[in-house]
């Protein structure tokens, strides 16, 4: 298992209350972090009509967050604040990390409806980020191929017409040079 792996499974678990006060005095379970396939979650509220001003994750020993993006039904990322000594969880830089082994609270002006939370663990930043550019690569008899370049709005990219059981290599144009090469089997990316 590579470290990222173990970064991103480290989040297993995690819990997010939402609660309208400060004390945590009444607690809704808003989002489970399960398993996943993925580099990083994408997790639905467990009560889309909710609505709160307070927002709880539970942590627990060696468990590192990269990034914690709160999501309205718009597919706008909502900014919250907390601690100063905590705000790495949401500075909208996935490089800086929070190690995630007690409470970390955060809080909007007034109440907001989170419709999904996406949630990144510790890296290298060679993941996909919203505002980067890439390019995407495929190797055959004649060398590296070009899929195309494309700029993130998500946390993944999606191309059409890659060929199967090939060997890829996927370049970050603005940021990241620890870059590897990778294969796809199953929908589970392996890299080598």
């Amino acid at each position: 298992m590579n470290l990222l792996s173990h970064h991103v499974e480290s989040l297993e678990g995690i819990i997010v209350e939402g609660s309208d006060n400060e004390k945590f005095s009444r607690v809704d379970t808003v989002f489970i972090l399960g398993e996943t396939n993925k580099l990083y979650y994408e997790i639905m509220n467990l009560h889309p009509n909710k609505q709160y001003k307070w927002y709880r994750v539970k942590g627990r020993p060696n468990c590192f967050l990269g990034e914690l993006y709160f999501i309205n039904a718009k597919n706008e990322i909502l900014q919250g604040q907390t601690d100063s000594l905590k705000c790495t969880a949401i500075d909208g830089n996935p490089l800086t990390n929070f190690h995630l082994h007690e409470y970390l609270t955060i809080h909007f002006d007034s109440a907001v409806n989170v419709n999904k939370l996406v949630c990144l663990p510790r890296n290298d930043g060679n993941g996909i980020y919203p505002g980067n550019v890439y390019e995407l690569f495929y190797f055959e008899q004649d060398g590296w191929q070009s899929l195309g370049v494309q700029e993130g709005y998500k946390f993944y990219l999606e191309y059409e017409n890659v060929p199967g059981n090939a060997l890829y290599w996927l370049r970050n144009l603005t940021t990241g040079v620890e870059e590897r090469i990778f294969t796809c089997t199953d929908n589970q990316v392996i890299f080598w």
